[in-house]
C-alpha cells in the first residue's frame, strides 16, 4: 500500500510539517549547545583546579609550611579544607624541592596514598601548567603551579616546589547529560502544547475549508449544468426558429416542384417519339437522364412532405432495401460533382449483404450527406495541393455483435481532415468547421439521429491534413 499526503486532510499535514521542523531545529540547538556548552564547562572546572593550586601555593609561601617542623599535617589539613570546598578536585599533591637538585623534587602531602605514585625525583615546573587526560569513564584536568619565594622581579624568584591538582570533569557530563535531559523534555513538551494549540485553533478552519470545498464542487457542478441548460435552450430556440422557417419555405417550393414534375413527365413523353441515331456509346439517353431527374424531384417532393410533419415516418414506409443498391444510387447521384472535381472513387462492396428493413430515404440522406462532406473537404484541401490525387473510398461490410447481425458502410476521404479539439463536438447541432455559408452544422447531427432511429451509431476518425473515416452501423431487425 502506497502512502500519499494527498489523502491526508489538512491539520494532520500541518501537524506535520510542524514536527519535520520543531524536532530538528530542538535537536539542532541541543547539539549547538552541547558543542559550546561543554568546552565552556570544562574550561571553568580548568580554572577551579588552576585557582585551587594557586591558593594552595600562596599559602604556604605566605605563611612559611615548608619551614616548619609539621608541614606534611599542615598541609594535609589545607589539602581536606580545599577537597571539601572543591569536589570535583579528586587529588592535591604538595611536592617540596630537593636540597641537592633545584629541578627536582619529593612529595611531602596528598590526599591519596598511591603505592605507584613517585615519591622523589619529581620534576618541578616554573610556570603554571595544565594537561586534559580524556580518559572513558572519568576525563579529568591536570594542573601544576609552582611555588616560587616572595620576590619584587620573576626572574629573583625561585622554585620551592610544585602543586599539582586533578580535577574531575565527571560532574560536567552529568550536567550535559541533565541539560540534554532538560531540552529534549522542553522540545517534546513544546510540540505537545503547539500541536494541541493548533489542533484546537484549527479544527474550525479545517471545517470551514470543507465546507468550502463542498460549496466550490456543488458550485461547479451548477455551474456547469447551467451552462449545458443554455446551450440546449439555445439550440431549441434555433431548431424552433429553423422549424418555423423550413416549414414556409417547404410550402413555398411546394408548388415550383409540383411544375418541375409535371413539365418532366411531358418533356419524357415528347422524347419518347424522338430517335436519336447519333447517340455516343456509353452515355446516357434524354429519356434515361430525365427518369433520374423525375426521381430526384419526387425524393425532394418527399423530403419537403416529411419537414411539414412533426412526428416520424410511418412504419409502412419501411422497405427491405439493399445496402449496396442504395451506394450505387447515391454514387450515380453525385458522379458529374466527383467527375467535375477529378475525385478518384474507391468501392468496396460486400455483394453478399442481406437486405435490411429501412426506409431507402434516410440511407440516401446518410450518404449524400457524408459523401458530400468528403467533397467540400477535399475542395478546400485542393486550394493548397491541387496536383495531389484525392480519392473517396465508399466501403459496405457486414459483423456479428453481441448475437446480432450489423451493417457497416464507411466514407473515408483524402480531404483536409478533422482537429483533433473539433472530434467531439463535430456531432452537436449548429457546429460547422465550414467556413460562413459553407455548412449549417446540422448534417451529421441529423445522420447519427437516422442511425439512433434504427438502434445503430455514427463513428468518426480523422488525422488533420490527411484523411476522416465516417462509419455508420445498423443492426439487422429480427422481423427483416
Amino acid at each position: 500500500m502506497t502512502f500519499s499526503l494527498k489523502h491526508i486532510d489538512i491539520q494532520t499535514k500541518i501537524i506535520i510539517v510542524l514536527l519535520s521542523v520543531i524536532l530538528p531545529t530542538f535537536l539542532g540547538i541541543s547539539l549547538f549547545q552541547y558543542q559550546i556548552t561543554r568546552p565552556i564547562l570544562e574550561e571553568e572546572w580548568r580554572q577551579i583546579g588552576l585557582s585551587t593550586a594557586e591558593l594552595i601555593a600562596t599559602k604556604v609561601v605566605s605563611q612559611r609550611w615548608l619551614t616548619r617542623a609539621d608541614a606534611t599535617a599542615v598541609i594535609e589539613n589545607e589539602i581536606q579544607s580545599q577537597l571539601y570546598l572543591q569536589p570535583s578536585v579528586t587529588r592535591i599533591d604538595v611536592i617540596a624541592r630537593e636540597e641537592n637538585d633545584p629541578l627536582k623534587g619529593k612529595l611531602i602531602a596528598s590526599n591519596v596514598e598511591d603505592e605507584t605514585a613517585q615519591l622523589t625525583g619529581i620534576s618541578l615546573v616554573e610556570a603554571s601548567e595544565t594537561e586534559f587526560f580524556r580518559e572513558e569513564d572519568s576525563p579529568f584536568w591536570r594542573v601544576r603551579v609552582p611555588i616560587l619565594t616572595l620576590a619584587k622581579t620573576k626572574s629573583a624568584r625561585k622554585v620551592l616546589g610544585m602543586v599539582q591538582v586533578e580535577v574531575s570533569l565527571k560532574s560536567v557530563s552529568r550536567l550535559m547529560q541533565a541539560l540534554s535531559r532538560i531540552i529534549v523534555i522542553g522540545a517534546g513538551t513544546s510540540v505537545m502544547i503547539l500541536v494541541v494549540l493548533l489542533s484546537y485553533f484549527l479544527r474550525k478552519t479545517v471545517a470551514n475549508e470543507r465546507r468550502l470545498r463542498i460549496a466550490e464542487s456543488k458550485n461547479e457542478a451548477l455551474t456547469s449544468q447551467l451552462d449545458e441548460t443554455q446551450r440546449q435552450l439555445m439550440n431549441s430556440e434555433k431548431l424552433a426558429v429553423m422549424g418555423q422557417l423550413t416549414a414556409r419555405v417547404a410550402h413555398e417550393i411546394g408548388t415550383p416542384l409540383n411544375a418541375i414534375s409535371g413539365h418532366l413527365e411531358l418533356l419524357q413523353e415528347d422524347l419518347a417519339d424522338v430517335s436519336l441515331p447519333n447517340l455516343h456509346p456509353g452515355r446516357k439517353a434524354p429519356g434515361e437522364r430525365i427518369q433520374i431527374l423525375s426521381g430526384e424531384v419526387h425524393r425532394i417532393e418527399t423530403i419537403v412532405k416529411d419537414l411539414l410533419h412533426t412526428t416520424s415516418k410511418p412504419t409502412s414506409e419501411n422497405q427491405l432495401v439493399d445496402p449496396n443498391a442504395i451506394v450505387e444510387k447515391t454514387i450515380e447521384l453525385l458522379k458529374p460533382r466527383l467527375d467535375a472535381m477529378r475525385v478518384e472513387l474507391v468501392k468496396e462492396l460486400n455483394r453478399d449483404l442481406p437486405p435490411l428493413l429501412a426506409t431507402p430515404l434516410d440511407f440516401e440522406q446518410v450518404l449524400l450527406n457524408l459523401i458530400n462532406n468528403s467533397l467540400d473537404s477535399i475542395k478546400q484541401k485542393k486550394l493548397h495541393e491541387p496536383e495531389e490525387v484525392m480519392r473517396i473510398t465508399i466501403v459496405s461490410s457486414g459483423k456479428k455483435e453481441k448475437g446480432k447481425n450489423w451493417v457497416v458502410l464507411s466514407v473515408r476521404d483524402t480531404g483536409e481532415g478533422i482537429p483533433k479539439d473539433h472530434l467531439r463536438n463535430v456531432l452537436k447541432p449548429f457546429f460547422t468547421t465550414k467556413g460562413p455559408g459553407g455548412g449549417t452544422g446540422l448534417g451529421l447531427p441529423i445522420c447519427e439521429g437516422i442511425a439512433k432511429k434504427y438502434g445503430g451509431r455514427l463513428h468518426i476518425e480523422s488525422r488533420e491534413g490527411a484523411w476522416t473515416e465516417v462509419t455508420l452501423e445498423v443492426p439487422y431487425r429480427e422481423n427483416a
